[in-house]
């Protein structure tokens, strides 16, 4: 019997063989010791994710927090059911326009190009301790109007809250108090740039008004919805590009000929940074709770029960993909997953995507090839986040 523990260090060092298993005998999993079901094929995970009626995230996410935990949190976007995340995404959409996203391409590269230029002058650094942890941040501030001054604190609390114990699915102490921190600063930040809304995506949002439900009266996102809001982006949302970039930088490392290519011709990015979400996405599951009993597979899961939907392990589905653990650039994903699907598709996806893109070309300018010290790796372990802390390279 499978005994399929995501918090277990094992697992998360490298949790694609388990997932496999999971596809082939566990297509519904159950472990009765940490109380939670888990769907791992493609065609169930995408059902599941449209199904918001059914698989409901008011619950919360994350299997760290449980349903109790999760009505003491801020009001995250990402924790509700429609209507109300309906209104809330309609607001939040307005600070990222296709035009407010396209228009921050130059500031993206201008920042790209002056982390990489000193940095690919000393002739080795870490790739992600020094280059990707650092732009989605800088890119952030720009967006909401972080003081440069604040980015390291913001970035050492978010990594901070987001770390975990291996082995324990308990929130460490550390970690809850860096997260403590952060929501006074992000309270203090709104409340001070609602005197005087700043031109920029925060000033959108204070700005922004939908229609309610009830009675079609406009309404503006509060004090706690962008504190939620800024906790998500400037936290969870950085985090997410930062493992995406070490990813793709690992990948590529690995398959010398597909390097090549790119380099050869750089609008293949658009392409690998898609193949790279599916092969590794940065966020492995969402977790859901059911509003309603469920047979799948001979079993019955019950109303209340908690659902983690293993994104990682639907990517990597023989069923939908073939040879899914191949980095294959010129394979065709008609649906990504690996930022959501249905009505929790990521508002920020496509700054992320630009973001990655930006950062390959400007690296690319600098550099014909490159070498990891694989001896000298890091891999994080975070709630529900996959990938790299530290990538030493050398040219």
């Amino acid at each position: 019997m499978l005994d399929f523990d995501p918090f277990s260090l094992d697992f998360h060092a490298d949790p694609y063989p388990t997932y496999k298993i999971l596809r082939d005998d566990y297509p519904l999993y159950h472990n009765e010791r940490l109380n939670f079901w888990a769907l791992s094929r493609y065609e169930d995970v995408v059902k599941a994710s449209l199904d918001w009626e059914t698989y409901s995230s008011a619950g919360g996410t994350s299997l760290e927090f449980p349903p109790s935990v999760v009505k003491m949190l801020p009001p995250y976007i990402i924790y509700m059911d429609p209507p109300r995340q309906v209104r809330l995404r309609k607001l939040v959409s307005k600070g990222f326009t296709p035009r407010r996203v396209a228009s921050l391409e130059e500031g993206i590269r201008e920042t790209a190009r002056d982390l990489l230029k000193p940095l690919v002058a000393r002739g080795s650094f870490d790739f992600v301790k020094e280059f990707a942890s650092v732009l989605p941040m800088a890119v952030i501030g720009k967006l909401i109007g972080f003081p440069d001054s604040d980015l390291d604190m913001i970035r050492e609390k978010s990594a901070d809250m987001l770390t975990r114990t291996p082995g324990s699915s308990e929130i460490p102490p550390e970690a809850a108090k860096a997260g403590y921190k952060l929501l006074k600063y992000y309270l203090n930040f709104v409340q001070e740039a609602r005197k005087n809304p700043p031109d920029n995506v925060l000033g959108a949002l204070l700005e922004a008004e939908v229609a309610d439900d009830a009675g079609g009266q406009l309404e503006k996102l509060t004090d706690d919805e962008l504190v939620a809001f800024a906790m998500l982006f400037g936290t969870a949302g950085a985090e997410t590009a930062v493992k995406l970039l070490g990813n793709l930088c690992a990948l590529f490392q690995e398959e010398p000929d597909v390097l090549q290519r790119i380099m050869a011709d750089t609008s293949l990015l658009k392409s690998a940074t898609e193949e790279a979400l599916r092969l590794l996405p940065p966020s492995q599951y969402q977790g859901r709770t059911l509003t309603r009993d469920v047979t799948m597979y001979g079993k019955t899961m019950r109303e209340g029960d908690r659902v983690i939907l293993l994104t990682g392990a639907a990517c990597r589905d023989e069923r939908e993909y073939e040879n899914p653990d191949k980095f294959d650039i010129d394979r065709s994903i008609p649906i990504s997953l690996a930022f959501g699907h249905g009505i929790h598709k990521c508002l920020g996806a496509p700054l992320a995507r630009n973001e990655v893109r930006i950062c390959f070309e400007e690296f690319f300018k600098l550099v014909s090839s490159y070498k990891i010290d694989h001896d000298k790796t890091e891999r994080v372990f975070m709630s529900n986040v996959h990938g790299y802390s530290g990538i030493p390279i050398s040219f």
